[in-house]
């Protein structure tokens, strides 16, 4: 089809070089041919655009302006009808100051009980709860047994304690360094406890208890966190004491204790402390962890059954230890990676040991035997150790080179054995 010509009226175009205009019939129909139904110079009007239609690039939430709109919308509905025109009187950037909130009007979240900061406060200073104080500047007469106004003896706090139970336990904590005008009766299920060795120390002639230990009950007693002075003495078998146990826990103890068995329930539980004296257990069940024991110990079955368990002195053992079996039936003693200056072991006793330390020649009498007596030592070390106990020393027993091991039930050819190869190793025992 060939274009349509258009006469210029006049005479010729008035453009160079164009003879011929081209229809708009001609124009691709693919360019805009109206804005918003309008043609010619379109200009922007009312209502071309609605807000939901025009995207949202500001810092106001939402995808489009109509969204911003009605999120700064909510904002501003959530304002309170009459805003805060002070806080505590005080307006502009207003900060804390002392006196803004009293304790009573704090909410209370830690372990302390009371609702408020000031009804746990109340609780800590008040003679209600389970703790009791005493102070070196402390009294018995003035003194209410609280953290502001303390007592000034553990006797004293013992007699104002008459509440204690197995589900009650009373602690009495010690302030500085407190002198006993006598000996302490113990009562049952009340602990003494300090900040630490150094700075709570408490002393008394004697520590002891009385009949209020009854046979029923799991009563226990026990020191914390303080040095004691003093022999402490526990007869559970004079009072029958079926379930009596003592604690010792972050404790140095200058002087002599001494417990004695009513039951094999009665027990010594003690782990991180230092003694400076023999301790001397008749029958109880002991359980010794982690100690600096200077004195020596003395553990005997005594009128009945009991254990004895002593784990991972290390090298802080000082003293003699010495196990004697009295009766004729009895538990074992155990001694697991702990080191001691000399071991006794007398009568049928039976002791299993896995030791860091030990005497090349334990005393050992009345029928008692070392089972599994195992030490390590480093090879290259100039002495070798001698060892014994039950039972082929192979798969059982530590050893380096050059240590003897007398087997206790061997017979002609396996009695005696020679470590020849290997170093802190259970194999390489030769039967000589």
């Amino acid at each position: 089809m060939g274009k349509r010509v258009y006469e210029y009226p006049g005479g010729p175009p008035p453009f160079t070089g164009a003879t011929n205009w081209e229809s708009p019939a001609d124009v691709p129909p693919s360019l805009v041919s109206s804005v918003f139904g309008r043609i010619g110079n379109v200009i922007a009007t009312l209502g071309d655009y609605a807000a939901s239609l025009v995207s949202n690039d500001s810092t106001v939430p939402g995808a489009t302006v109509a969204d911003a709109f009605d999120a700064l919308l909510a904002l501003i509905l959530a304002i309170p009808a009459a805003p805060v025109s002070s806080v505590f009187g005080r307006i502009g950037a207003v900060v804390g100051v002392l006196g803004d909130y009293a304790a009573s009007l704090v909410t209370n979240n830690s372990t302390v009980p009371g609702a408020t900061v000031q009804a746990a406060l109340n609780a800590l200073n008040s003679p209600t709860n389970n703790w009791r104080y005493v102070s070196q500047n402390g009294s018995d007469v003035t003194g209410t047994g609280t953290l502001q106004n303390p007592w000034a003896s553990v006797t004293f706090a013992m007699s104002q304690i008459t509440t204690a139970s197995v589900t009650a336990r009373f602690t009495i904590w010690v302030m500085g360094r407190v002198t006993e005008p006598a000996g302490v009766v113990l009562k049952p299920n009340v602990f003494i406890a300090g900040v630490s060795p150094q700075n709570s120390r408490v002393s008394a002639t004697s520590w002891t208890i009385d009949a209020a230990w009854t046979p029923a009950g799991d009563f226990r007693t026990g020191f914390v966190n303080c040095t004691v002075n003093g022999p402490i003495t526990l007869d559970f078998n004079a009072f029958s004491a079926n379930e009596g146990k003592l604690y010792l826990q972050g404790v140095w103890v200058n002087s002599a204790l001494t417990l004695t068995r009513f039951s094999n329930i009665n027990q010594l539980f003690c782990f991180d402390s230092v003694s400076f004296a023999t301790w001397t257990f008749h029958g109880c069940a002991v359980t010794m962890q982690a100690n600096f024991l200077q004195g020596n110990v003395v553990f005997d079955e005594g009128p009945g059954a009991g254990q004895f368990t002593l784990q991972s002195i290390g090298d802080a053992f000082l003293g003699t230890l010495q196990l004697t079996k009295v009766a004729a039936a009895g538990d074992a003693a155990t001694l697991l990676n702990s080191s001691v200056a000399a071991l006794t072991v007398a009568g049928t006793l039976s002791v299993q040991a896995t030791m860091d330390a030990i005497p090349a020649a334990p005393s050992l009498s009345g029928g008692a035997t070392i089972q599994n007596l195992t030490v390590p030592r480093t090879a290259g070390t100039a002495s070798a150790r001698w060892l014994s106990g039950n039972g082929t020393p192979n798969g059982a027993v530590l050893g380096s080179v050059g240590d003897l091991f007398s087997r206790l039930d061997g017979g002609a050819v396996t009695s005696f054995y020679v470590k020849e190869s290997g170093a802190n190793t259970n194999t390489g025992w030769v039967a000589k």
